[in-house]
């Protein structure tokens, strides 16, 4: 037997970790409690919004549901959100309604709370519950676009054959990533982002109807301070102000060292310091051992137009390791302005708006 109880201080941090690490082992960062203390309380916008299935009789979780809250810009405000994360049952206590029970109290809370809607991308197991059970609505697919850094070393890693990776080194000078515009000034993101995070925000928070804040505090939660992952950032500078930014870090995927850009974001007009920026960046993590970039954005967005102009193609279904199906809630059902959130066409989106990159 079990029963609900909602999370509201870490003393269940390492139950919780325990039971994510049974199911995905412990290597994965939300097996980590150092990890998860941050995440789920370390958060400038509040703590996180979670209930978990507690079996007494077994002393462990049994299963999970949790929502960090997040500050999303609608149309000309920025409101209370949540993004659902981590949803999680222990194989052993499966078909007994945790999920749907679980996520139903912490949405019915919330609500009472103030937060306004709810957004996420949830992996294969649990989607059809999400759409099935707690009235999420799915507003479509988010492309993963790629862009190969070293071919040979892409078939080297991933298909493990000595004589096709000969066969691939000629085509490694076609992706030679060409730095130009020199003259475009960059600083990086460790030196500045106190200084440039929250002017950038204010300059750039208006482009598209709806956006998640990009405030320093946040920028400061989700890549400066957080364990097990080191990310690397430039901030592009024309006229004495930041105009483009683009961040990322090295890690596996699929056995390949991807240089995984999890946000890129510029002013328009500012196409130049835009490419200068990814180059740079991708550049670095090229020197830091990746063999291809991926960048996760909205497809309508002039930043997915950069990055085909540098060289990014979307990725085949065929190759994606996972759909990503972008899900939305609305809590607050009387506000009719909050249906510019119900249309993808009218979100920025990219994988640092999420939090597995």
């Amino acid at each position: 037997m079990w029963k609900s109880e909602i999370i509201k201080d870490d003393s269940k941090l390492k139950k919780i970790a325990e039971m994510t690490e049974r199911y995905y082992g412990p290597e994965n960062d939300i097996s980590n409690v150092n990890y998860l203390e941050h995440e789920y309380f370390k958060n400038p916008e509040g703590n996180v919004e979670m209930n978990i299935a507690w079996s007494e009789e077994n002393n462990e979780v049994a299963g999970q549901y949790a929502a960090i809250p997040m500050r999303v810009k609608v149309g000309d405000r920025e409101r209370k959100a949540l993004m659902s994360v981590n949803t999680l049952t222990d194989d052993k206590y499966r078909g007994q309604g945790i999920f749907k029970i679980l996520a139903t109290e912490v949405y019915d809370r919330a609500e009472k709370e103030g937060f306004e809607l709810v957004y996420g991308m949830p992996n294969q197991n649990s989607y059809p519950g999400f759409l099935k059970y707690i009235g999420f609505s799915d507003l479509g697919a988010v492309p993963l676009y790629l862009r190969p850094l070293v071919p040979s070393n892409m078939v080297k890693h991933y298909l493990k054959n000595r004589v096709l990776e000969v066969l691939a080194h000629p085509f490694n000078p076609m992706f030679k990533i060409s730095e130009k515009n020199a003259d475009v000034e960059t600083v990086t993101f460790t030196d500045n982002a106190e200084k440039y995070a929250d002017v950038f925000w204010e300059s750039i928070k208006d482009k598209y109807p709806v956006m998640i804040s990009r405030n320093y505090e946040y920028i400061k939660y989700r890549f400066i301070d957080i364990p097990r992952r080191d990310y690397t950032c430039f901030y592009a500078i024309a006229d004495g102000k930041p105009v483009a930014y683009a961040i990322g870090r090295v890690m596996e995927v699929a056995g390949i060292s991807c240089a995984m850009i999890a946000d890129f974001l510029f002013l328009e007009g500012y196409e130049k310091e835009a490419i200068t920026v990814l180059k740079r960046l991708m550049l670095q993590l090229k020197d830091e051992g990746a063999d291809m970039a991926g960048c996760m954005v909205t497809p309508a967005s002039s930043e997915a137009k950069i990055l085909k102009k540098a060289g990014f193609f979307k990725c085949p279904k065929s190759m994606e390791p996972q759909p990503f199906r972008f899900i939305y809630r609305q809590l607050s059902k009387e506000d009719e302005s909050l249906k510019l959130a119900g249309d993808l066409k009218n979100w920025f989106f990219t994988m640092g708006d999420y939090d597995v990159v």
